[in-house]
């Protein structure tokens, strides 16, 4: 095996870094030509872009709640019911909530529960949400609100 001297050995290394220099270079020009060559790229701000970025995956429109009860158990309130996926692909990570309302429809206690279970297209799933904590008992409340407020096909 033929050993390199000090010239070669530095010639070797200079060709072998701008094998990769190159490469590097030229996709990162590339990239920079791909965001000016798309005008809404920059039209959008911080906020905007991730809410539309974020708006690929949120698939909450396609989770209905088909019908809930009110049940007590001990100081809790157990919200129980159905929910039931109206998109065209499985959807999970989904999280309910519930607001407990007064007679003036302010919120009073708000509670929310993961149904980690993937649903598919048209299928249903039964759901609880637990409001309360030990012995506290929930405030006084004359109605509630439940929505969906997050589901993805993750």
């Amino acid at each position: 095996m033929e050993s390199f001297g000090p010239l070669k050995l530095i010639k070797s290394g200079f060709w072998l870094g701008l094998g990769f220099i190159i490469p590097t270079v030229v996709a990162f020009l590339a990239g920079s030509a791909l965001m000016f060559a798309i005008p809404s790229f920059w039209q959008m701000q911080g906020t905007e872009m991730a809410e539309k970025m974020m708006a690929e995956f949120d698939k909450t429109d396609y989770i209905r709640i088909v019908d809930f009860r009110e049940s007590m158990n001990g100081n809790q309130v157990l919200i129980l019911g159905t929910i039931e996926n109206t998109g065209p692909m499985a959807i999970g990570s989904i999280q309910i909530e519930a607001e407990l309302l007064d007679e003036k429809k302010v919120m009073v206690f708000e509670c929310s529960e993961y149904i980690s279970k993937k649903l598919k297209p048209t299928e249903k799933e039964a759901f609880q949400v637990k409001c309360g904590c030990g012995n506290q008992p929930v405030p006084a409340h004359t109605s509630m609100t439940v929505r969906v407020v997050k589901a993805s096909t993750y």
